[in-house]
């Protein structure tokens, strides 16, 4: 066994240590002409050579030994003590204890074992603490309070630092240290009682500084394992990227007073879970939450009135949105990907949408739109749509507003509709349209296609039965084309 190759190896290196003659008298005058032998126990002997290391954590390490004489034991340093301190020829047990290490720094003594003419030692480490706290009394000085005299290479002073909390003003220059020897090891940042400042360094290698009382460019981007961060409550306003690649962020509570959000301020953030903002943000640019895969549900700001391009694109799990009763605009691709959703509601006080709004959302089943107009979209890959609710705000439906609902069988259009645009109905397996007005809207030819090859689409209202109120099938017909080219019209 390699255990006991050690132990020989050590008695055949040590044995002139372990074993010596005195002619001189001991205390006592009862052993002067007996050598001294020492012999740790095979478990213990590796300590001689090796030391021991402990956690920052309190802990003891038992060291067995047989003895011809009397011994006693010793520690250099006052959190490693031994107990007991001496003993008697028959008695070889000492325990080695270490209290807590509070620091974030590793610690070592040494432990030295006297018997009779032999001392032997015992290298005793500690790591240090996860937690350091730091106050900086000038911005800048981050790396010399954390690494002190250890600065040319501070990677050893702050090895074991997974909480960091920081009071006073920071800088550039200390965000630069943070990238340069941090950003892989953290795993919270506490700077809730600090605040952040221009000048210093620049932190990025792509010239970018802080600004007073705000997260700027990338300020915290890439911190791969942190998990929480707390944010000074004087900040203003968050910036592009701010948070971006944090993949193991959690949570993250915006202070009150930040105004802005910057673009894809949360990117990628894959963990976060849970985020609040405060009323006081009325602005959140685009691709801010873009696959922040792990996100359940958010609410915005009465203040936030327009959804940016991309906002949620790639939010995987998001299935609940509040945002504001006053949203008058929907950008591209918001909701696209975001395939737990199940329903969408486009209220009245929306104003404006683009296309393409939730291409990808595999498990959206309902629509329903409140707006005045319904606009022209094409969101592939919806393919389990089934339910679209139109209010009676709606008056305008464009040309393909319904693209690619591959399970949308039915559609009922309220009295309010006065006009329909050419192929409002595209590449779905319609059955039944139901029209609750008594005259017939204004139309621009085929109300639905479905595709035909790759220069033409092909009038499928032929396969679709119109229901119209009682009493106006004759002005349906009346209307002519498309209404006479359904099926067939049945009054209800």
């Amino acid at each position: 066994m390699k255990i006991n190759r050690i132990y020989i190896l050590l008695l055949l290196i040590s044995a002139p240590l372990f074993m010596a003659c005195s002619n001189d008298d001991d205390e006592n005058g009862d052993d002067s002409d007996i050598a001294t032998q020492f012999t740790p126990s095979e478990e213990s002997a590796t300590y001689f050579i090796t030391g021991i290391d402990f956690d920052a954590n309190s802990g003891e390490q038992t060291i067995t030994f047989t003895t011809n004489k009397q011994w006693t034991a010793s520690s250099t340093e006052s959190w490693c003590t031994i107990t007991p301190s001496k003993g008697s020829a028959d008695d070889g047990t000492m325990t080695i204890k270490v209290s807590e290490n509070v620091s974030y720094k590793n610690r070592e003594a040494v432990v030295t074992l006297k018997t009779g003419e032999l001392s032997n030692n015992i290298t005793v480490r500690q790591g240090g603490s996860g937690t350091a706290k730091i106050h900086l009394d000038s911005p800048g000085t981050l790396e010399q309070q954390l690494c002190g005299d250890d600065c040319l290479t501070p990677w050893v002073a702050i090895l074991n630092i997974k909480e960091l909390i920081i009071t006073g003003e920071l800088n550039g220059t200390d965000f630069k240290f943070l990238h340069r020897y941090m950003s892989n090891s953290l795993e919270k940042i506490d700077i809730s009682g600090a605040r952040i400042v221009s000048g210093g360094s620049s932190y990025t290698s792509s010239e970018d500084y802080t600004e007073t009382d705000k997260v700027t460019y990338l300020l915290f981007g890439n911190f791969y394992k942190v998990k929480s961060i707390k944010l000074p409550t004087s900040i203003t306003s968050i910036g592009e990227g701010a948070f971006a690649g944090c993949g193991e962020l959690i949570s993250m509570d915006i202070p009150q007073g930040v105004t802005s959000i910057g673009e894809y301020a949360f990117g990628d953030c894959i963990n976060l879970n849970s985020i609040n903002i405060p009323e006081t943000v009325t602005k959140i640019d685009r691709q801010a939450f873009q696959g922040c895969s792990h996100l359940t549900k958010i609410k915005l700001p009465e203040g936030v009135t327009k959804l940016s391009y991309g906002l949620f694109l790639y939010c995987s799990n998001l299935k609940d949105i509040t945002y504001s009763s006053k949203l008058d605009s929907i950008e591209e691709k918001v909701f696209s990907y975001c395939t737990s959703l199940e329903k969408i509601t486009i209220q009245k006080s929306v104003k404006y949408m683009e296309n393409a709004w939730w291409s990808g959302c595999t498990n959206l089943k309902t629509i329903e739109y409140h707006s005045e107009k319904i606009w022209d979209a094409f969101n592939l890959d919806c393919h389990n749509v089934s339910n679209i609710i139109i209010g009676d705000e709606v008056k305008e439906i464009e040309r393909f507003a319904f693209y690619g609902y591959d399970s949308l069988r039915t559609l009922t259009i309220p009295s309010n509709v006065n006009k329909l645009e050419n192929g409002i109905i595209y590449d779905c397996n319609m059955e039944t349209l139901y029209m609750k007005a008594i005259t017939p809207p204004e139309t621009a030819g085929c109300l639905i296609y479905v595709p035909g090859d790759r220069l033409s689409n092909i009038d499928a209202m032929g396969t679709c039965t119109l229901y119209v109120p009682k009493g106006a099938k004759t002005a349906y017909e009346a209307a002519g084309y498309p209404w006479t080219g359904f099926k067939e019209i049945i009054e209800y």
